[in-house]
Parts: structure tokens; sequence; C-alpha cells
């Protein structure tokens, strides 16, 4: 049975999944990741809109995202040009975050290097500031 890695975007951070869950197929993934999100989302009060789940495979492959804007029923209620609106924007934070998350990985490894160039302990410069 494949493995399925679900890595929560919030707050501008990616918090990883390194268990993972075993699952039959992409399908029943798609499910579970909504209905993480649908817990996550319950008593909200929308504060969890802009959230998202990188779904990965065992092998580390991406499989889907799932926007939390995209099942957020209490956009049911507003134009469907505002929820497109909002759906764009949460598509875009997500990017965003990714886009930090590597940043933050690139400085970290370049603090390892200049650590290690200068033969100091990495750990040390490894942290962030």
């Amino acid at each position: 049975m494949p493995r399925f890695h679900f890595h929560l975007r919030a707050r501008g951070k990616i918090h990883s999944d390194s268990d993972g869950t075993d699952l039959p197929d992409i399908a029943a993934a798609r499910e579970h990741a909504s209905a993480v999100a649908r817990e996550l989302m319950q008593n909200s009060g929308g504060a969890t809109r802009h959230w998202s789940i990188c779904i990965e495979d065992e092998r580390g492959g991406h499989s889907f995202d799932m926007f939390f804007a995209d099942i957020d029923p209490t956009l049911a209620s507003h134009s469907p040009q505002l929820r497109l609106l909002v759906i764009e924007t949460c598509r875009r934070l997500g990017a965003l975050t990714d886009a930090l998350c590597a940043v933050r990985a690139t400085q970290i490894e370049a603090r390892v290097l200049v650590a290690r160039a200068r033969g100091k302990p990495h750990l040390a410069y490894a942290r962030e500031t």
C-alpha cells in the first residue's frame, strides 16, 4: 500500500509529515487531505482559509495540493468573483510560502558551508536568526 505524506502550509511555514499515512490510492489520499482540512477549519472562523496541504508520494514526488479555500463552505455565500479572488490569493500565498521556506533552507545550508570553511561547529551557525 502506498504511503503519502501530508505537509501543512500554515503561518508562513511548512509543517512536515515525516511519518506519512498508508492509503490505497491517490483518491483516498485526496479524501484524507480533505477530511484533515475540514477538521482544521471546523472551528477556525476562516482563520485557516489560506492554509493548504501539500501531498507527496512515498518517493517524495509531489502528488497534489489541497487548498483549504477550495473546500471552505463559508465561501459559498459570497459572489463567484469574490470566491475566485480568495482562492487565487490562497494559491499564491501557498507558492510564496514554498519560496520562503526554500530561501530559509538555502540560508541554513550557506551558514553550514561557511562554518565548515572556518572550521567551526556548524550547528551554531545553522540556527535561524
